[in-house]
């Protein structure tokens, strides 16, 4: 009775482990912009973009843009993400850097192209005390689930078969 206990509870894990639901996949990329702007213009980078990610089928459980720079200030630098604005920078002290995180998720409402570039822009206007910006480096970080492949019906069936099978085989062993 103990083997067939202990068959019983390795078949069973098995199964388990043998129908894996899918898990969300976390992307990371970051580009170091190392950019000293002045004065009033407009400046744009790009952020790479997983090459399976297409919304739908994939679905976005969130996403985020970290900018880090420095001698920020004045709360008029504008971050655009895909044409749509974001928010501003946050202020920096003189020794310390500022760090701006936003919330992209709503970019993502429909990706067509897989593996497109992220387009980030920045409108800044640097007239402040320090007449400069700083701008060090850019992270995007995407947390999704992959489009979910089909259950593959006969072999989720021929597993459950063949272990019932074993079973049979286990059970006439034991009465021999």
């Amino acid at each position: 009775m103990k083997k067939l206990t202990v068959s019983l509870f390795g078949i069973v894990v098995f199964l388990f482990t043998m129908s894996g639901t899918g898990n969300a996949l976390l992307f990371s990329d970051t580009q170091f912009l190392l950019q000293s702007l002045s004065g009033t213009g407009t400046y744009s980078w790009d952020h790479a973009t997983p090459d399976n990610f297409v919304v739908p089928p994939c679905t976005v459980n969130s996403a985020h843009l970290t900018i880090v720079g420095w001698l920020v200030d004045g709360n008029n630098d504008q971050v655009a993400v895909e044409q749509t604005l974001q928010g501003t920078l946050n202020n920096s002290w003189f020794i310390f850097p500022s760090v701006s995180i936003f919330d992209i998720g709503d970019v993502f409402v429909s990706w067509p192209v897989a593996g497109a570039d992220l387009h980030v822009s920045l409108n800044y206007i640097e007239t402040g005390w320090c007449n400069s910006l700083y701008l060090t480096s850019s992270t995007f970080c995407l947390d999704y689930e992959p489009a979910q492949a089909p259950v593959p019906e006969p072999a989720t069936l021929l597993l459950l078969g063949s272990g019932l099978l074993y079973l049979a085989g286990f059970k006439r062993k034991s009465k021999d």
